[in-house]
């Protein structure tokens, strides 16, 4: 029973690394949430690029999964600079403490057109330019 106890206090403790190797840049701010994107996790793969963004709610009835309060989003996401789409493939939501409170794996992603002037439209805009600079 120790190793097993053992073995999860690694995985969690390399997990925890992982996540603190990010490097977020904000790409929007708003009054209450800001967008931002891990610059380490952009990924091309011919015309799509794949990255992870963090969504940061400030009032904390923004967003609430069951009865707990999210404080950080977590978005994998696919975008198509040409059809100027994104999808999204996963999301975690978690707590003011990095608290894992839910996660979900998107199985057949559809990509939507990004909104003019979103916040949306700032993450695709943004990813596209530095998918460029990856060619």
């Amino acid at each position: 029973m120790r190793k097993l106890t053992f073995l999860g206090m690694a995985v969690g403790w390399m997990f925890g690394v992982q996540a603190t190797a990010a490097e977020w840049i904000p790409i929007k701010q708003g009054d209450v949430t800001v967008r931002e994107i891990d610059t380490t996790s952009i990924k091309r793969k011919g015309a799509l690029v794949e990255f992870v963004g963090r969504h940061t709610f400030a009032d904390k009835d923004e967003y609430v999964v069951g009865r707990r309060e999210v404080k950080y989003l977590v978005i994998t996401s696919r975008a198509d600079c040409d059809s100027r789409t994104l999808a999204q493939l996963a999301t975690a939501a978690y707590d003011e403490k990095m608290n894992l409170i839910d996660k979900q794996q998107i199985f057949q992603p559809q990509g939507s057109a990004v909104t003019p002037e979103s916040i949306d439209e700032s993450a695709l805009d943004y990813i596209c330019a530095s998918a460029q600079s990856l060619k």
